[in-house]
């Protein structure tokens, strides 16, 4: 839906056919086609959507393992398997790809496998069956949360330069912060202490159920408002003008489109396949 609005708004020279179907397929590099300035955030789009469709084979080829392993392998170990080998897809392909960025490349699987990584290690270790008393440690959890903090602030700012003398290293880097973060916030909740009240508020429930939405919109209002909003005597007045209309115009949208699409979309996880198949009745 937001690709036809961008290609109803936008006005570009040409709009071939071609690159069209390809976006609407998730087939389209993003960077020099016709749509780049207002929807060029959507090459992870066509990144999730390989990770997606790799992601039920790979299930398969492990239910297959762990059915012909049979008892031999039980949950602990099989955990452990998944946790490493997806340590080994996201610190190996960082060194096939000589850490080069998705930015730099076609944004395949290989060069943002840091990213998927630690979700899929982070899913390893959820299932692991760990010992109550050492998740509830006090000690674990102020870890977890000094971990977070470190991190976080690192991401800001690298108030400490290691790991950034290359790309490879770069990559490194980010994996390893991805990593503290949303490992230090998933402990800190294992442990059974509530969610920091910055995290968990009206205004966070609200910007992450609209945040698809806000992803989507955000560079296609900005595109469309900017020459009307510039101010040509500097850069920080245009800021301080464009910057707050962009966000209420982009969470203005982002609340129609969740009202009017994704909430009706939704609701629709919770019907059985089945009912879809099922001819309505007529009364």
């Amino acid at each position: 839906m937001v690709l036809t609005i961008c290609l109803i708004v936008i006005t570009v020279p040409s709009k071939p056919l071609g690159p069209i179907i390809e976006a609407y397929f998730f087939l389209l590099d993003w960077y020099q086609s016709p749509i780049e300035g207002v929807l060029a955030q959507a090459w992870t789009l066509r990144v999730e959507m390989r990770f997606y469709l790799m992601l039920p084979v790979v299930a398969a080829v492990f239910y297959w393992a762990a059915k012909a392993a049979g008892p031999r392998l039980g949950r602990t170990a099989r955990c452990w398997i998944v946790i490493l080998l997806a340590a080994t897809w996201g610190v190996g392909t960082t060194f096939i790809t000589e850490g080069e960025g998705a930015f730099l490349n076609g944004a395949g699987l290989l060069h943002t496998a840091f990213a998927f990584a630690p979700g899929l290690i982070f899913a390893g270790v959820e299932l692991l069956p760990l010992r109550s008393g050492f998740v509830r440690d006090p000690l674990v959890a102020w870890v977890a949360g000094g971990a977070v903090l470190s991190a976080a602030s690192l991401w800001i700012y690298p108030w400490w330069t290691v790991l950034t003398a290359s790309e490879m290293e770069y990559q490194f880097r980010q994996g390893i912060l991805l990593l503290l973060i949303f490992g230090g916030l998933l402990v800190w909740q294992w442990s059974g202490r509530r969610t920091w009240r910055v995290l968990d508020n009206p205004v966070m429930r609200w910007t992450g159920s609209r945040s698809y939405g806000i992803y989507l919109l955000h560079l296609l209002v900005l595109s469309q408002i900017f020459d009307e909003l510039a101010q040509g005597d500097g850069y920080k007045r245009t800021f301080a003008v464009l910057f707050p209309v962009t966000v209420i115009v982009t969470g203005l949208a982002a609340e129609l489109l969740y009202r009017l699409v994704e909430k009706p979309a939704l609701s629709l996880k919770d019907v059985p396949v089945r009912d879809w198949l099922r001819p309505l009745r007529r009364s």
